[in-house]
């Protein structure tokens, strides 16, 4: 099942969706080895087992990591594309990359400007808040 869910990720570039009917099943396998590695109970006790997820998720690190790790991520990849392009990605680009790094953007503004973003994350807001003032062009 580990190379069936390889192929996949490398064929459509995500992880497969419970939503969608032909990829159910694979997504619940999925969701299940995430639990028992997390809990290294079951197949995940065998070290051989545990060692080859550890070493798939590396692999698809993108598709597996947390949310801090996606925020850094996205973070990193928006002011690359800043510094490169000397503008905010724009949500209404035709490429979906930049438009999903515009998208990210404007989120990101509107939960600096309300302040929503949560107590834990206090650490992504002040990394936003230093972020904006380096380019006070583009967030006035």
């Amino acid at each position: 099942m580990l190379d069936k869910v390889d192929n996949f990720i490398i064929l459509n570039k995500r992880l497969p969706l419970l939503s969608i009917n032909t990829e159910k099943k694979i997504a619940i396998w999925i969701d299940t080895q995430i639990r028992k590695y997390k809990k290294k109970n079951d197949i995940m006790k065998n070290k051989y087992f545990y060692d080859k997820w550890s070493e798939f998720t590396q692999k698809h690190k993108k598709y597996f990591c947390t949310g801090d790790e996606m925020w850094n991520i996205m973070f990193d990849e928006t002011k690359k594309y800043i510094e490169s392009n000397n503008k905010r990605p724009p949500r209404s680009s035709k490429d979906d990359k930049i438009k999903k790094l515009g998208k990210w953007v404007h989120n990101q503004q509107n939960y600096h400007k309300k302040n929503k973003f949560p107590i834990d994350e206090k650490n992504r807001y002040e990394k936003w808040d230093n972020f904006r003032k380096q380019y006070p062009n583009l967030f006035p």
